[in-house]
């Protein structure tokens, strides 16, 4: 039974494939594919077009597109399917066209292309060159360098110009990859009016920056442009014209690079222009101690990119605090070449005055125009920095009261004492009540005072001068705000000693705070750099004033004999 149902399966099997062997053979016979061209020869330049038909209904996917067009450029593919009845009988049509472009003169052949599984007939193509009728042409594209030996990393201009007599409807400039080459647009495409062989023709300008990346022979192949045009008729009555494909090139173009000269030193940078230029705010050459200061440096270089530029390293002498940002850089398009520009700010802050000579900057350069090494220099400058004029206020800041001098104490009015004898009676016992109520009161208050040396409150010690100065920094610390920390710790150390400080630093440095001084040296850095206001250390400069606080508390408590925090405050010994 087994042996009989395998008979049977196999012999089904058998039936299916010669069935479908059958069917693909007929389907094979009855397809007809055939490719043809609308001209033969052309002129190099032109385009043609390719029909590929078959009698059979098929998807766009069943035509295969060779890889390789030999001097063909594929620039379209249309598709289209179509029936008809003829006779009662039905036909369908499947169609493919593809505009094919010649670039160069010579004979040349169209390969077979595959449909559904047959292949079409290759046809020979034969591309004339273009004969010169001395008539001015009504389109064609040029292509102009700046330089034809420029050297490594040196940007040369490419100027492509689309010429044309008729109106064109739109189209793309192809520009080739190119190993080794590095090419962008630069701007916009610009449109102006040319009057050439007494032919008037609309002209479309694009610029593209080349820069090449090895020294060496380099070949820019042909650029091409394909779009469509509208020729008007010369007779009729037609407004509109009608829509004629174009396609026009240029001549390749060779490149000589020539390396990087060995004698040159530094940063290299290919340019026919390099400026360096400096600004100063304030722009002043006399400073004051504290004061913030921001010198900006601008390297800008024509024909480079940003990356190019170098980075800029500056000794600022001893006295002065330097708060460097990271440069920034821009690229600029300006009359069809571009312009790197490179900004670096400083932030400077005087912390002691004097005279400080700042030292001359250089960059080396390579000269494109007169093919020699130049140097870019800003000089050498003089500032001079000034502390604090006297009468010069902290915002916030408390005048201390001046104190009574001992001539106005040695010439008050002396007060006369008036002694009244009473009789004795209940007073006396009244008297000693009193006295020993006194006495209770006295032990009261030597018990809490010695309570209050074991245990210090930090707010009965500060003065009133000071407190609002100190609430107002720890409201600024609490809210991460730079400028008003700063102005509310200046504004408490003066209220605390009388006397303006020269910065942050001079206030650390008179209470010989290291936490105090690392905390003032972020809040200036955050202040001074280029993007101020990412100052997020605030909670950790009021923990600092709280623990100068709380230390000053304890060398009170065990009468170590050092500085007080406060100038008001009293640190002696207990009478005995």
């Amino acid at each position: 039974m087994r042996t009989m149902k395998f008979i049977v399966i196999s012999w089904l099997i058998f039936f299916c494939s010669m069935t479908t062997t059958f069917i693909n053979d007929a389907h094979a016979e009855s397809l007809n594919v055939t490719a043809t061209v609308d001209k033969n020869p052309v002129i190099a330049g032109e385009s043609l077009t390719l029909v590929i038909r078959a009698n059979e209904r098929l998807p766009r996917n069943a035509l295969t597109i060779p890889s390789d067009l030999g001097r063909l450029v594929l620039r379209n593919t249309g598709y289209q399917q179509s029936s008809s009845t003829v006779n009662g009988q039905t036909q369908n049509t499947t169609e493919w066209r593809l505009t094919l472009l010649a670039r160069e003169s010579g004979n040349t052949e169209i390969p077979a292309f595959d449909v559904a599984g047959l292949l079409t007939q290759p046809i020979r193509l034969e591309v004339l060159a273009p004969v010169d009728t001395g008539e001015a042409p009504d389109y064609f594209m040029t292509l102009t360098l700046d330089s034809e030996n420029p050297y490594v990393q040196q940007q040369v201009r490419a100027q492509v110009k689309l010429h044309f007599a008729m109106n064109p409807e739109g189209g793309s400039v192809n520009f080739p990859t190119v190993e080794h080459l590095q090419i962008e647009q630069i701007g916009q495409d610009q449109q102006t009016q040319e009057l050439i062989d007494g032919k008037r023709y609309l002209v479309i300008t694009r610029n593209y920056a080349i820069t090449p990346r090895r020294s060496g022979e380099l070949t820019i192949p042909a650029i091409y442009f394909d779009g469509q045009v509208r020729r008007m008729p010369t007779t009729g009555f037609s407004a509109l014209g009608r829509i004629e494909p174009v396609s026009m090139g240029t001549n390749a173009q060779t490149l000589n690079v020539r390396p990087r000269p060995a004698a040159f030193t530094g940063t290299w940078l290919p340019t026919p222009r390099l400026s360096l230029e400096e600004a100063w705010e304030p722009d002043t050459l006399r400073f004051t101690v504290g004061e913030p200061i921001t010198r900006r440096i601008t390297i800008t270089a024509a024909g480079l990119r940003p990356e190019q530029l170098p980075e800029l390293e500056v000794d600022y002498p001893q006295g002065l605090r330097v708060y460097p940002d990271r440069g920034q850089s821009e690229q600029i398009a300006a009359r069809g070449t571009n312009l790197a520009r490179a900004v670096f700010a400083t932030a400077i802050v005087p912390a002691s005055a004097g005279s400080y000579e700042l030292p001359e900057v250089r960059i080396p350069w390579w000269n494109t125009e007169t093919d020699q090494a130049e140097v870019a220099v800003l000089p050498a400058r003089t500032i001079e920095v000034i502390n604090p004029p006297g009468g010069l206020q902290v915002p916030g800041a408390v005048q201390s009261l001046p104190e009574e001098s001992a001539d106005t104490a040695a010439n008050a009015t002396p007060v006369t004492e008036t002694v009244i004898d009473y009789q004795a009676g209940y007073w006396p016992w009244l008297s000693a009540t009193f006295a020993l109520l006194w006495l209770v009161t006295l032990l009261m208050w030597l018990y809490n005072n010695k309570k209050q040396h074991q245990q210090p409150t930090s707010t009965a010690k500060i003065p009133v001068a000071a407190r609002p100065a100190l609430q107002q920094l720890k409201h600024a610390c609490m809210k991460n705000q730079a400028s008003e920390a700063r102005r509310a710790l200046l504004a408490w150390h003066q209220a605390r000693t009388g006397r303006v400080a020269k910065g942050l630093q001079d206030v650390a440095a008179q209470l010989q705070s290291i936490p105090l001084q690392q905390q003032a040296e972020r809040l200036e850095h955050a202040l001074y750099s280029a993007q101020p206001g990412q100052w997020s250390e605030g909670k950790q400069l009021w923990q600092v004033i709280q623990a100068l606080h709380r230390q000053d508390e304890i060398e009170l408590t065990n009468y170590q004999g050092l500085p007080p925090l406060y100038k008001s405050t009293v640190s002696q010994p207990p009478r005995r």
